[in-house]
């Protein structure tokens, strides 16, 4: 994969159609946490909308407004799981990792990242290193297009 897409926001008032998991932040599938993603998505809306009481045009504008950065943030943690597969840098993350591990005893961001309560944002800076090794050393990083997802969020009617 050469590139892939990071909304600036995740829905469209008009149709009353927003975007979760996936959908909304596209990933590479190496950290396994697409459905982690949709759940926390899920639980975000779900809050928002007993907040204030299903009304969509307060809450779908407010539920972009707070996972868009999250989303983002996902996104680019895939460029470490391309780290983990590359031969040399793969194995000095291993062993980082494995240090980080027993002499901290933290857990590994696979583990982080699967946890529906994980702050993607504070992972992301947490792995700022890996993420800027990955984008500088590997030969063909991910390009990122910024875009709307118009067509994405466009619906039949």
């Amino acid at each position: 994969m050469n590139n892939w897409s990071q909304c600036r926001y995740y829905h469209d008032l008009q149709g009353q159609v927003v975007l979760i998991g996936d959908a909304a932040h596209s990933m590479f599938s190496f950290l396994g946490q697409g459905c982690t993603a949709a759940i926390k998505d899920a639980v975000v809306l779900d809050s928002l909308l007993r907040q204030h009481d299903d009304q969509l045009s307060l809450v779908l504008p407010q539920f972009s407004a707070q996972q868009v950065e999250e989303g983002h943030a996902a996104s680019d943690l895939g460029l470490i799981a391309l780290i983990f597969y590359h031969r040399w840098l793969g194995l000095l993350y291993k062993v980082t990792t494995l240090l980080w591990v027993v002499v901290l005893r933290q857990p590994i961001i696979f583990a982080r990242l699967n946890q529906v309560d994980a702050n993607y944002v504070q992972v992301l800076h947490e792995n700022r290193f890996w993420i800027w090794l990955a984008k500088k050393v590997l030969s063909n990083p991910p390009k990122v297009a910024k875009q709307s997802c118009s067509k994405q969020l466009s619906v039949d009617r």
